[in-house]
């Protein structure tokens, strides 16, 4: 079996990894971290003098993330390969080239949830992947706590008033 888990150092990634890292996996099973850098667009002149300075902060996160999960995934899953890749360019097209030329069985990554105005300006990595990508793609959200919450409490109350639920 084959996992290719992209990441982004967020929360929402850090879902997806320990959802992988929570499951049993058969010996032999090669576990693909990927994480892409895109490129910084400076759209200030001024700010260009700052640009390297940006990008090499960014690759030493990006570094510091991807070797958490690798730390992680290798203690959870000792018989299994894991690997980092780490690669610079468009997000989608990144993980897309990935899927095709490294064949996993399975994508398993977070989604930020974005919508409606958020989701139109920013687009949905997520939804893209699914798309393009000619293998499984496992979605893993964050429990939402808030509706989760507000949602059982008025069931609760609908239900001491003598309430139809």
């Amino acid at each position: 079996m084959k996992i290719l888990i992209p990441t982004d150092g967020s929360e929402f990634s850090q879902a997806a990894i320990d959802s992988v890292v929570a499951r049993f996996l058969p010996d032999g099973t090669e576990i693909q971290v990927l994480s892409v850098l895109e490129p910084l667009v400076m759209i200030d002149p001024a700010l260009l003098r700052y640009e390297s300075a940006m990008g090499d902060e960014l690759k030493a996160l990006q570094l510091q993330h991807t070797n958490e999960a690798l730390k992680t995934l290798k203690k959870k899953h000792p018989n299994c390969s894991v690997s980092v890749v780490l690669c610079d360019g468009c997000v989608v097209d990144e993980i897309t080239r990935a899927a095709n030329q490294w064949n996993p069985d399975v994508i398993v990554m977070g989604s930020h949830g974005r919508r409606g105005f958020q989701k139109f300006l920013l687009g949905s990595v997520t939804e893209k992947v699914i798309a393009h990508c000619p293998c499984t793609v496992e979605v893993v959200k964050l429990p939402r706590h808030d509706a989760t919450s507000v949602g059982t409490a008025t069931k609760v109350e609908a239900q001491e008033s003598g309430a139809a639920v």
